[in-house]
């Protein structure tokens, strides 16, 4: 708490270590201006560290004690490991032997089996002068009677293995005997290299899925062991011969590719119950002010109907609440409690995911967009057939049930593809003017194209009477209206950035991208609200590397002297995050310009003024 209370004003980013779900906690790692809060809270003494390896890793099994209890080695460790081994075999004989037993001390002890020494914890000490050891860099257990003692530098370092576990899926009741034994017949040799999947860092050990050539062996083990009997209220369908089974279902809401909310056909009847019962009865306001994760009933303010919903966040006055049923989060101002009766029945939305795809996961907002687009067609309705229920969340394949059967994925996949295409196109080689810049990471251009918009634009404020304007109701930050510059006399779109006084603003005008102080703010016009801002938030996708950025600011400014007025061609990549500038190449009389930056910089070439020459060819002989 601490540590937030003094952060507001500071930059917060997150990078995940596993992604989960409504239902599974998603491990993050947390920087708060590029300071990483766990070592922070770790380094203070306020937290201990868990045991995690990341995903897309290349490991080796070192050690096989069970399913739930196993060792890895990571590949990118085989140098270390040999150092470390080599370090031991060149010193046996000058390191001092260990004179004393302390448990969880780290030594070099011999593994009597091949006569090496290696790296060791001591655990217990035995009759007759040995001790229980654990090879920190393996994951075994032996005992020996030969230990030594070894520096502090050799003993402090990072232990090579990491215990590992892989998750039974709920549809299984237990790992068998059989499944144990074709983990260990996998995993036995050790020399199979697998590929990391994290699903659970742990403070003993790390909860992962093991990759063979993209196959999870879970899907070789889980054959072999016994499966729970489905209950009436499981939603998950189950393995029929083989393969998967199919089922009619209702989306209820998508939120991307990679979570859409199901209401499996089985379920539409409880569901209408649920929802006439809950309409028709008369409910009680809940007494006390709820509180997070709490189930209960409320009213969505759109259809006037009553749903179930769990507390995600307490707001002024307001709660934000998830609608179990149907997978929406909605803002209420009121609660209900929840009768008895449909307090045990489960969710009867869930979250699934279309097969993973790399275009997808890098355009998401462009994905989401274009899922909408195509179950417009069908109202929701799909048929829905499960492809790996062990995935988080579980990965179906979606159908349209019409006569062609049309497949959601592969559509969504050409229609993301065509897109991007188009927009790749459009973003090629178009002209622009840079209308504001100070800095190569932070410029903004008007493209041409739009100049027939802007000149509307311009027109539509021109043709203003500031007496017929309106003041806004409340002049809140982020809000878009009309700013009056009395620099130019002129009216501009703007975002308010900051209020300072009740007639003092600072406004950022959305068509030029520029900041300004203002004295007057007014509605924007109805017919101005719907266009898009003109100006575009650049970033020079190369920029000269080891530059201080006032050097690199006065480089950029000469050159926009230099071109001032001139028209460049620009290439931007298509951008997910609004809040990021898009980055782009820009072409200036056929020079990159990213190119005459690095040249400004580096004092090779100084911008020159065109100078024109009259002269006579006196002979030729290829364009070359």
């Amino acid at each position: 708490n601490g540590i937030f209370n003094e952060s507001y004003s500071k930059i917060l980013r997150y990078e995940y270590l596993s992604r989960g779900d409504l239902k599974t906690i998603s491990y993050v790692r947390l920087y708060i201006d590029d300071e990483d809060v766990a070592k922070k809270l770790i380094a203070d003494g306020y937290a201990k560290p868990l045991e995690y390896v990341a995903s897309g890793c290349t490991c080796y099994i070192s050690h096989v004690n069970a399913i739930r209890d196993f060792y890895i080695q990571l590949e990118r460790d085989s140098k270390a490991l040999e150092l470390i081994e080599m370090y031991l075999r060149d010193n046996a004989k000058t390191l001092e032997p260990l004179e004393r037993f302390e448990k969880g001390a780290i030594v070099a002890a011999l593994f009597e089996d091949d006569e090496l020494w290696y790296r060791a914890e001591l655990l217990k000490q035995l009759p007759d002068s040995r001790y229980e050891v654990l090879f920190i860099d393996y994951g075994n257990t032996s005992t020996t009677t030969k230990c030594l003692k070894v520096s502090e530098e050799i003993a402090k370092l990072p232990s090579l293995s990491k215990k590992c576990s892989l998750q039974l899926p709920l549809t299984h009741t237990a790992w068998s005997q059989e499944a144990e034994a074709k983990f260990a017949e996998l995993t036995g040799e050790g020399e199979l290299v697998f590929t990391t999947q994290l699903l659970k860092p742990g403070a003993d050990h790390v909860t992962i899925n093991l990759m063979l050539d993209e196959e999870n062996i879970i899907d070789r083990l889980l054959p072999l062991c016994p499966k729970r009997e489905p209950t009436s209220m499981e939603f998950l369908a189950s393995y029929s011969s083989g393969s998967a089974a199919t089922t009619k279902a209702t989306i209820t809401q998508v939120k991307s590719a990679s979570q859409i909310y199901l209401q499996l056909a089985e379920k539409h009847a409880l569901a209408d119950s649920i929802c006439t019962k809950l309409n028709a009865g008369k409910l009680q306001p809940k007494k006390d002010k709820g509180h997070l994760g709490e189930l209960c009933v409320v009213q969505c303010k759109d259809d006037k109907e009553f749903y179930r919903g769990r507390i995600l966040e307490l707001l002024d006055n307001k709660y934000r609440v998830f609608l179990i049923d149907f997978g929406m989060v909605i803002e209420v101002d009121a609660l209900y409690e929840t009768p008895d009766e449909f307090i045990t029945i489960p969710p009867l939305a869930e979250v699934y995911s279309l097969e993973p795809c790399a275009d997808f996961e890098k355009n998401k907002s462009l994905t989401t967009e274009s899922l909408h687009d195509l179950l417009e067609s069908c109202d929701g309705v799909v048929v829905a057939e499960i492809l790996d229920k062990t995935a988080s969340p579980p990965i179906v394949r979606l159908t349209i049930k019409d006569k062609n059967g049309m497949n959601i994925f592969e559509q969504l996949q050409k229609l993301v593809e065509a897109k991007l295409k188009r927009i790749q196109k459009e973003n090629e080689n178009s002209e622009c003017i840079i209308s504001h810049g100070h800095s190569p990471r932070s410029f903004y251009v008007q493209l041409k194209r739009n100049s027939q918009v802007l000149d509307l634009v311009v027109r539509s404020l021109q043709g203003l009477d500031k007496v017929k304007l309106k003041s806004l109701d409340v002049a809140a930050e982020t809000a878009m209206a009309v700013a009056y510059s009395e620099e130019d006399t002129c009216y501009y779109r703007c975002l308010i950035k900051s209020v300072l006084k009740e007639d003092e603003f600072v406004v950022f005008l959305v068509d030029y991208g520029i900041t300004m102080a203002a004295t007057e703010v007014f509605q924007l016009p109805r017919e101005l609200v719907d266009v898009p801002p003109l100006a575009l938030h650049c970033q020079l996708s190369e920029i000269p590397e080891d530059v201080p950025d006032p050097k690199l600011e006065e480089a950029f400014a000469a050159l926009l002297e230099q071109h001032f007025g001139e028209v460049y061609e620009i290439t931007t990549q298509p951008n997910e995050d609004d809040t990021k500038p898009h980055l782009a190449k820009l072409r200036i009389n056929y020079k990159d310009f990213a190119q005459e930056l690095t040249n400004t910089v580096a004092g090779v070439q100084k911008p020159l003024q065109v100078e024109l020459h009259n002269c006579v060819v006196v002979q030729y002989d290829d364009p070359t």
